[in-house]
């Protein structure tokens, strides 16, 4: 787990742990293929992934939700 705090940012870039994540689409006619991702990046070893967060568009799907249902369906990404 990376360690964001502070403190952190005096570590020289060198020595910092590199990371490895995606971008997982976020619109609702993903939704099917969406929760298969993001365990496949979870098995592949990805530290992360992130969506978009744009609540008046209408076609995606609400980032904090999607996020809280994807985080139980995987053990290491953030």
């Amino acid at each position: 787990m990376l360690d964001h705090s502070p403190a952190s940012s005096s570590v020289p870039v060198s020595r910092r742990p590199v990371v490895f994540g995606f971008g997982a689409p976020g619109g609702v006619e993903d939704t099917a293929e969406l929760l298969s991702t993001v365990q496949r990046a979870d098995r592949d070893g990805l530290d992360h992934f992130s969506l978009s967060d744009h609540p008046y568009l209408g076609d995606r799907l609400d980032a904090y939700a999607a996020l809280g249902f994807l985080g139980l369906g995987t053990g290491g990404l953030a």
